[in-house]
This record gives C-alpha cells, sequence and structure tokens, in this order.
C-alpha cells in the first residue's frame, strides 16, 4: 500500500479494482491513483475520510507520500472552489512535510519542492507567475528525478503543463504535457497515458 514502491503495472491493476469495486483500496492508494488521474472529488471524499477520524491521519498521514497527496488535492480544490478552508488544510500538510523534511526524510523533502511549485502561481500578472512556475517544478522534476521517485516525477510534469496552460502558456506547457507522457510510458501506467494523449489531442489537436 505505499505509493513510492507502485509499479505502473501496479497502479493499472488497482485502478481497475477500484472501477469494479470501489472503496476495495487502501484510501492511500485511492487517493493515489484519484490523484493521478484528475479524479478531484473522489480524491477529495478519500481525503475528508482520514480528515475524519484523527487516529486514522495519525497513523498514515505521517508518511510524507501521504501528507503531499493530501496537500495536492487541497490545493487543487481551492483552485478550483476559491474555498479557504481547502487552503487552510494544504499549509497544515504542508507544515507537516516541512517537519518530516526537517526530521531527514528526504522523499519529503522532494515532495516539499512539488508544493511549493504548487502555490507559486499566486501572483500579480501571469507573465511573472508562468515564469515562477516553471522555475518551481523544473526544480521539484529534477530533484524527484535524482531520488528516482518516477511516479511523482510524471506527476509534477504534468501538474506543470495543467499550471501553465491555464496561465496561456501554450509552447512550454505543450512540452511538460508530452514529457509527462513519456514518463508515465517509462513508468508503465497506460491508463495515465492514454488521459494523457486524449488531453493532448483536446489542448492541442494531437500537436505538440
Amino acid at each position: 500500500s505505499n505509493p513510492f514502491s507502485m509499479t505502473g503495472d501496479a497502479f493499472d491493476e488497482a485502478l481497475l479494482s477500484d472501477r469494479l469495486i470501489p472503496r476495495l483500496l487502501f484510501v492511500e492508494i485511492s487517493i493515489f491513483i484519484n490523484l493521478h488521474l484528475g479524479n478531484w472529488d473522489n480524491a477529495l471524499e478519500m481525503t475528508n475520510r482520514y480528515r475524519r477520524n484523527p487516529q486514522k491521519v495519525k497513523a498514515h498521514f505521517l508518511h510524507s507520500h501521504n501528507v503531499a497527496n493530501a496537500a495536492l488535492v487541497c490545493h487543487e480544490q481551492y483552485k478550483r472552489t476559491k474555498k479557504r478552508k481547502y487552503m487552510s488544510w494544504a499549509r497544515g500538510y504542508h507544515q507537516e512535510l516541512v517537519k518530516l523534511s526537517n526530521q531527514g526524510a528526504v522523499t519529503a523533502s522532494a515532495l516539499q519542492l512539488l508544493l511549493e511549485a504548487e502555490s507559486s502561481t499566486s501572483t500579480k500578472t501571469k507573465d511573472d507567475a508562468a515564469r515562477k512556475c516553471k522555475h518551481a517544478y523544473d526544480k521539484a522534476i529534477a530533484r524527484l528525478q535524482d531520488l528516482q521517485l518516477w511516479s511523482y516525477e510524471a506527476l509534477a510534469k504534468d501538474r506543470a503543463a495543467r499550471s501553465l496552460l491555464q496561465l496561456g502558456q501554450r509552447a512550454t506547457a505543450s512540452k511538460f504535457l508530452i514529457s509527462a507522457k513519456e514518463s508515465y510510458m517509462r513508468w508503465g501506467a497506460d491508463a495515465k497515458v492514454i488521459q494523457l494523449e486524449e488531453d493532448i489531442e483536446s489542448n492541442f489537436g494531437g500537436h505538440v
């Protein structure tokens, strides 16, 4: 049930299980899958299940990947709804990740960079936001590559593409999107590759 050690094949198998028999999977794996596929409502539902049970939060969210995944879900929900509670939750998870990083958790320090990239677009102008966004994601991706966290490297590229596309940076976004597709192919997550191919067709007419 550890996303860090999950292979692309296992990702596809877990996705199939979750579609056939919802709630069969461990909650942390369900969050991980829905996060990668952009199924934000499902991801938030799973995150809320932890928040309603403090004992489970204490038991499971001490793991850096669960903290980071929850924060990413909350960041996206804030972008979608502008409800301040989601940003508050995201900051709380981010602080927990900082604590883990300070305690020597190397993976936590890498995922912390990803969360910082998620927050990098909150500037006054789109051009400034785009520059900061690209720089922050490049930094996070490089660190995730160094640690061979392949699934999170692919996720970071995907998130970068979508953030830059929203900022009107189509050319840069397309490069991140095709790179994300290649990373997911290397990881072996065929379901995500198919989704990205559809996104490329939808956003760029299949030409990137």
